[in-house]
């Protein structure tokens, strides 16, 4: 896998086991974007996960729950 400098500035690796920690996700308008509309967001160190990363990331988790 390469990461295309483009579209990505870095990889995060967060632990499946983390993610599927429902609690730890929350919906948030990100002040530095107050037009848009509330995405998951999920902390992770320094990091935060949100927008269209944090919803692929939170549907996997619910999908993962589901079964």
């Amino acid at each position: 896998m390469r990461i295309d400098p483009n579209e990505v500035e870095r990889i995060l690796c967060v632990p499946l086991a983390q993610l599927c920690q429902v609690e730890r996700w929350y919906d948030h308008v990100p002040p530095e974007h107050p037009k848009l509309s509330p995405s998951p967001h999920f902390d992770f160190g320094n990091d935060v996960i949100w927008g269209l990363t944090g919803r692929f990331a939170r549907d996997l988790v619910q999908l993962i729950a589901k079964t």
